[in-house]
């Protein structure tokens, strides 16, 4: 699991520790997820992910979301058992049709399911204990990692159409912080398959949102406006297309210009998907700004409640290359130290991976900590 975010970013993911070695102890609570729970399958997909195995992380992923449904499905019943029988007979017609799949797909069933979803958040404000409310409103977050994550290998695999389907069941979800790069993944989906009308609405929240001020791309957005409200010929959809390649690139720049514009459309509007702090930590590094990238990697630790596997190896491999250059330099007790927080880091990084199932030699290489072990050893004479 060496370089475990390589296939994380957009870029090349490669950390340095920060000069100040900061700490992991507090971190290591090391919680145990419920075998094959949304979270469970989650995780698995990411580490799936860092080791470039697309069947078997989309497999992880749909697991993940059957979960999500499970579950939710079982919080529907709690919430229908507190119901009087009136209630229930009001609201069974209702769910009969957003499930029909006879009516699959139709404006009807749609229509349906929109009122379903707003009837029973509704209920679970009303009815579900404090414990059960607070699970029912976290499965929604569950299921946008999910898809944002499964949008992600869509592009990667080249089935823009996939990802979109995945994404738009995360733009503008009820109850949802903003989340701008599944509106700016989604944009460039739409530009790959030329959908311009489409796009533009996105387009135009994505340059509000990170201040585009390019001239041309402003150009080109007001252009794509002006096609859409005057209906355009043939010879406009040509120029629509180059106009909306323009665009969503400007968008891209400026979303991930720099660490902190990415964090202010991020973290900073309530998001925390764990694949954002991945990125954010790449652009502190790419900023050389590997302090910030370090304690990046450490909230989002955080922000998982102590289970992050991928994050804890990238810890692991920051703290062993700033161990190498601290006794390089001759300090050997600051080397020490930090050779310590490093394996202190993988054995984090490989023992949940255990509990995720994978397993050393078959999933991944654990002779990296062996190696620092050995240089612990040698540092302490």
């Amino acid at each position: 699991m060496k370089g475990a975010f390589r296939r994380l970013g957009n870029r090349r993911f490669r950390l340095l520790l920060a000069a100040l070695a900061l700490g992991v102890c507090s971190l290591r609570a090391d919680p145990i997820l419920p075998r094959e729970s949304a979270r469970w399958h989650y995780e698995r997909a990411l580490a799936l992910e860092a080791q470039d195995q697309p069947g078997r992380e989309l497999a992880a992923l749909h697991r993940a979301l059957d979960a999500v449904d499970e579950r939710r499905r079982e919080l529907q019943r709690a919430i229908k058992a507190t119901l009087s029988p009136a209630e229930r007979a009001a609201l069974e017609p209702l769910e009969r049709t957003a499930y029909d799949r006879r009516l699959a797909g139709s404006p009807e069933q749609r229509q349906a399911r929109q009122a379903a979803t707003a009837e029973f958040e509704r209920l679970a404000a009303a009815r579900l204990a404090p414990l059960q409310l607070a699970e029912w409103q976290a499965l929604r977050l569950r299921a946008a990692e999910c898809r944002y994550l499964m949008a992600r290998l869509y592009w990667r695999s080249d089935r823009a159409a996939d990802a979109i389907l995945a994404l738009s069941q995360i733009v503008d979800v009820p109850g949802l912080p903003d989340h701008i790069p599944a509106w700016l993944l989604l944009a460039r989906a739409y530009g790959k398959l030329g959908a311009w009308e489409r796009a533009l609405p996105l387009l135009t929240r994505l340059y509000e949102a990170a201040g585009v001020s390019d001239r041309e791309a402003r150009r080109a957005l007001q252009f794509l406006k002006a096609s859409a409200a005057q209906r355009s010929t043939l010879t406009d959809q040509a120029r629509a297309r180059e106009a909306l390649q323009t665009a969503v690139t400007a968008a891209d720049n400026a979303c991930l210009a720099d660490p902190a514009t990415y964090r202010a459309l991020t973290l900073g509007r309530g998001l925390q998907d764990p694949v954002a702090y991945l990125e954010l930590a790449q652009l502190f590094e790419e900023e050389e700004q590997p302090d910030e990238a370090r304690a990046t990697l450490l909230e989002a630790i955080r922000a998982r409640e102590a289970f992050f596997p991928i994050a804890w190896l990238a810890l692991g491999d920051l703290d062993g290359a700033r161990a190498a250059d601290l006794e390089a330099e001759g300090k050997r007790a600051d080397a020490l130290s930090a050779c310590q927080s490093a394996a202190e880091a993988f054995e984090t990084g490989f023992r949940q991976l255990e509990r995720l199932d994978f397993q050393p030699e078959r999933d991944f290489d654990p002779t990296r900590l062996a190696e620092l072990r050995r240089k612990i050893a040698a540092l302490q004479k």
